[in-house]
């Protein structure tokens, strides 16, 4: 979701303020300026754990910047523009691999979105061999087990590539071709699509769509997670009455209709589990533990406050409570 950053504002009005106060006793004028956290002016999006380094978090800006945390929020770098640029893409966290060192992300500079990588945890960064976008890229999935296995799309297509982006193949064809995430498990490949479940089940040498119903007409998948326990993959879905590629849940969280759940393999189709969800609330973000098939976390927004709204469920989505209570604080 859209989060406005005030946090910069506060720090700036408090430094101007002493630095009056310091200047009217002193005389002096001090030396230099220091950032004190993340701002800007803009949105954050996308954030993105290292799950090398639970203290290690990356945050998009629309205003361009990439920020990362290496102390869990107590202190933010900004990396430098010349690098790698940050943007609005909601569901385009920087991705991680196999290797703490390889990890991708989209680069927003020039006015583009072209993949990146990192093979030296962030320190340097340059563009894949081949984008078969174009610059045009509206998502980037790696695989977190892999460090060569990667998903972007354009507008109309999704690519796959299984060397690092030195190549890639094109996967799936649609119009409005909106990724709504993706999940990798060993030799099969998912990826929640516009027209549905995309899938590959022999390392992405082919994708199809997967023969699975349960979603109404007029629906479509505008997030998607998945989780393997023993030999159950489970996935959560989110859908939408309105999605295309680089919708965002700010303005657009009014198309909401309903949270998925399906049993790969096992179910022939989605089944609605919507319990617990108040009548008013618009989920949009699904989110689950790869190694988890109970627990998952659905997130969006309210209607009549403009506050967001954060739900939890612990039995696979037989009902579902709100885990961040916002009213007075509560937790």
């Amino acid at each position: 979701m859209k989060t406005r950053v005030f946090r910069w504002y506060v720090f700036l009005s408090s430094a101007v303020v002493w630095f009056s106060v310091a200047l009217a006793s002193s005389g002096a004028v001090p030396a230099q300026w220091n950032p004190r956290g993340p701002g800007g002016g803009g949105a954050l999006f996308a954030p993105g754990f290292n799950p090398h380094s639970p203290d290690e978090l990356y945050v998009n800006c629309d205003m361009s910047e990439l920020f990362v945390t290496k102390s869990l929020g107590r202190s933010w770098e900004t990396i430098d523009f010349r690098r790698i640029q940050g943007g609005n893409l909601e569901l385009c966290p920087v991705q991680f691999t196999s290797l703490p060192g390889t990890i991708y992300a989209i680069n927003y500079a020039n006015d583009s979105r072209t993949p990146f990588r990192s093979v030296d945890a962030g320190q340097t960064w340059s563009a894949l061999a081949t984008d078969p976008t174009g610059g045009g890229a509206y998502c980037l999935y790696a695989d977190p087990a892999n460090t060569n296995r990667l998903i972007i799309s354009d507008y109309n297509n999704i690519f796959f590539s299984s060397d690092g982006g030195a190549s890639f193949s094109t996967a799936f064809t649609v119009s409005d071709c909106h990724v709504a995430g993706a999940f990798f498990d060993g030799s099969r490949i998912f990826i929640g699509t516009i027209a549905g479940l995309v899938a590959s089940t022999n390392n992405g040498a082919s994708f199809g769509l997967a023969a699975v119903t349960g979603i109404p007409a007029g629906e479509y998948m505008v997030t998607f997670a998945g989780a393997r326990e023993g030999s159950t993959v489970r996935f959560f879905c989110v859908t939408s009455s309105m999605v295309w590629p680089g919708i965002n849940a700010y303005s657009d969280h009014y198309g909401y209709r309903g949270i998925y759940r399906l049993d790969y393999g096992v179910s022939p189709a989605w089944a609605a589990v919507t319990n617990g969800i108040v009548a008013g609330d618009h989920p949009w973000f699904a989110s689950m533990c790869r190694t988890n098939i109970s627990i998952a976390y659905v997130a969006g927004a309210r209607t009549d406050q403009p506050f967001p709204v954060v739900y939890k469920t612990i039995n696979a989505g037989t009902s579902w409570q709100r885990c961040l209570r916002v009213d007075n604080n509560d937790n």
